[in-house]
């Protein structure tokens, strides 16, 4: 928004008329970039640490620095997208949305079964005949859409003899994305006037570098990893009673933090570390929301293994395959995506097709369903 770009000025008048040429030549992504990463691009305009650090603040939504960060991402998702689009937020969350879909899915004939576990998608001729399920079900079928992660569709549920070995090789090779570290809090206090200009939602970054906060990720350092934290209840009066809040402290950890999480071990060491995690995230939240923990009534803490437990995501990734890093990757991505597979009736429509998120999600499915009646 031109807001957006005027507040910039305003912390860095040095700069306006570099923050001008970013948002004009490099929003929308208009050409002469390809291969190049976010902070490639930006170094072509500005030297100012800072800013590129608050002009790519964003890319924790990916994973992924800023060095690493496609430039196409940045200009078209970020820049245009976040930065100059916006955010919004619907009442009752993310869940709204996905009780929206259910309810269309069931009105045009769909019948969604739930507590299911789908265990085989059966290939006959090249292409997949049936859909079995572990309570004995066994669904013919002309398409199939997963919303699996990608390695247990084609591993799994299709299996590898069915793929070209050079196909699995990649696949294997492929990095995860990070999972996350999040503590939900049920509070008894109304914290509206701690956020920022009436926000609902901030991140606290511990440096101007952001490869910083990636080495906290890799190191399991709590002291060194940004974090983000949201008052769900300043923008959706249904989040909280009166006078309280839902509150949510998050960050991102991976599953290479095992050792430390106590996996090996008794689950009262694994409770026992996230817990002491989870009150490292409070005590420093406590520092833009005074006295929250004394305020306390309701905390759950998700760790990498409760995201892979409820998704089944490997590792408990929430993005998926690691973001990619080249604009030659990201476009490569768009036009095969892995919404098609090499099955010609088997499709992803999840965040294995173009990465975490929701918008990302939702594209993967109105594509899976574009490339479905198109046949």
């Amino acid at each position: 928004s031109e807001e957006y770009r005027d507040r910039l000025k305003e912390q860095f008048p040095d700069e306006a008329d570099n923050i001008d040429d970013i948002f004009d030549k490099v929003g929308g992504l208009p050409g002469g970039y390809e291969g190049m990463s976010a902070l490639e691009i930006l170094n072509q305009y500005t030297q100012d640490e800072k800013l590129i650090t608050i002009l790519t603040a964003l890319s924790i939504y990916l994973g992924v620095p800023p060095d690493q960060l496609s430039g196409s991402f940045f200009a078209m998702g970020m820049l245009t997208g976040y930065n100059q689009g916006g955010f919004n937020y619907l009442v009752g969350g993310s869940q709204s949305i996905s009780t929206a879909l259910a309810g269309a899915f069931e009105e045009y004939g769909g019948t969604i079964m739930v507590n299911t576990l789908a265990t085989k998608i059966v290939i006959e001729n090249g292409r997949a005949t049936q859909v079995r399920t572990d309570d004995g079900g066994c669904f013919d079928t002309d398409f199939v859409v997963s919303n699996a992660n990608g390695p247990d569709t084609y591993l799994n549920l299709i299996g590898e003899e069915y793929f070209d070995p050079a196909f699995i090789s990649e696949m294997n090779a492929r990095e995860l994305g990070s999972s996350i570290f999040a503590v939900y809090l049920g509070v008894d206090y109304d914290y509206t006037e701690y956020m920022p200009e009436g926000s609902h939602e901030a991140f606290v970054y511990k440096s101007y570098d952001m490869n910083y906060h990636y080495e906290g990720i890799a190191q399991c350092d709590p002291e060194k990893t940004a974090f983000g934290y949201a008052n769900f209840s300043v923008v959706d009066p249904t989040a909280a009673p009166p006078g309280k809040s839902a509150i949510a402290v998050v960050s991102q950890l991976g599953d290479h933090c095992f050792d430390n999480w106590g996996w090996g071990s008794s689950y009262q060491e694994y409770k026992d570390y996230k817990l002491a995690m989870a009150e490292e995230y409070i005590r420093q939240a406590e520092e833009q929301l005074p006295g929250l923990s004394e305020h306390i009534e309701v905390m759950e803490v998700a760790t990498p293994r409760t995201v892979e437990q409820y998704t089944l995501n490997p590792r408990g990734t929430i993005f998926g395959w690691k973001s990619y890093t080249s604009d030659v990757e990201f476009m490569e991505l768009f036009n095969l995506g892995k919404v098609s597979t090499p099955i010609p009736n088997v499709f992803l429509a999840s965040a294995w097709a173009f990465g975490g998120g929701q918008t990302p999600v939702l594209l993967a499915g109105v594509l899976a369903a574009s490339a479905i009646l198109d046949q």
